[in-house]
């Protein structure tokens, strides 16, 4: 079982070329899901591909992001640091349409999440997806983004069941 959260979509995307012989299921947790040469530019920004420069950041500044336990976004958001700008500009590469892979998928939508987070249109994008889609499950937990974080008893207890034969 490989487990995405947000960007982590575009990593467990991209690993599919190298691991997807090994996955019995992938699960999409609040998650970007990419086809083959998309970035997370095009996704949040609908850019296309953005270069790096010499003299431009380098990276990007932490994303705020909400906490049901105002305590814990305080200390985690202490902890959030800067994100290297080049790996929003890589295309993830698939050798099929995610759909065609042998495994099951699954993607979990935090539903609480306000739409004037950065990516939150993304991320209702790639829900409705896998909502439209037979190869997918869709399951939903009433929370925002930072779903480990709000509600980590009720994401096991989800992820247990999606991934019960």
């Amino acid at each position: 079982v490989l487990v995405g959260f947000s960007y982590g979509g575009f990593v467990v995307t991209a690993a599919l070329e190298h691991l997807s012989s090994r996955i019995a299921h992938l699960v999409y947790l609040d998650a970007f899901v990419p086809d083959a040469g998309e970035t997370p530019m095009a996704h949040v920004f609908g850019m296309g591909r953005m270069p790096v420069e010499l003299e431009g950041a380098w990276t990007l500044p932490p994303v705020q992001r909400e906490y049901d336990d105002p305590a814990e976004g305080e200390w985690m958001s202490q902890r959030r640091t800067p994100h290297p700008t080049g790996c929003f500009a890589e295309p993830v590469y698939l050798e099929q349409p995610l759909e065609d892979y042998s495994f099951t998928r699954t993607y979990i939508k935090a539903t609480k999440t306000p739409e004037s987070d950065m990516g939150a249109a993304a991320l209702w994008r790639a829900a409705d997806r896998a909502k439209k889609s037979p190869a997918w499950t869709y399951r939903e937990i009433a929370t925002t983004h930072m779903v480990a974080n709000n509600k980590p008893g009720e994401l096991v207890d989800l992820l247990k069941e999606v991934i019960s034969p």
